[in-house]
């Protein structure tokens, strides 16, 4: 995992803030991955793009490199595929975005062909392949 992150906060003079925005990201972040039942509101545009650049920070920024060529995508749309990348659980993702495990899946489809992201490579492998 990618610590410049840490190494950057320690490093930079953030203000109070910036260092909330970055704290509020981080624990929206973990919610998701270890418990997305709890985080109880859904994300505002400001909530959704502190959240795609905190996952940058700690996961490189191969996956908006790469999502910058598909302007076409939602917020939503964005997030599932930050959360694919990341490995954050099919069950999680379901409950962060409040639909049921097959509507999920159904949308994961539409989206790996809107992608064109040929079937059985994870959006992990495809970002990495460029």
């Amino acid at each position: 995992m990618n610590t410049n992150f840490v190494y950057g906060l320690r490093t930079s003079c953030l203000d109070n803030e910036e260092f909330f925005k970055y704290q509020k990201s981080i624990n929206i972040l973990m919610h998701t991955i270890l418990s997305p039942v709890t985080l109880c509101h859904k994300l505002i545009t400001e909530e959704w793009k502190q959240l795609f650049a905190l996952m940058d920070i700690l996961y490189g920024n191969a996956l908006k490199i790469w999502l910058a060529k598909h302007d076409c995508l939602s917020e939503e749309e964005i997030a599932l595929c930050y959360f694919c990348y990341i490995g954050v659980k099919h069950k999680n993702q379901s409950i962060f975005f409040g639909i049921s495990l097959q509507s999920l899946s159904k949308r994961k489809q539409r989206l790996r062909a809107k992608l064109k992201i040929p079937h059985g490579m994870s959006f992990k492998d495809v970002v990495n392949a460029i």
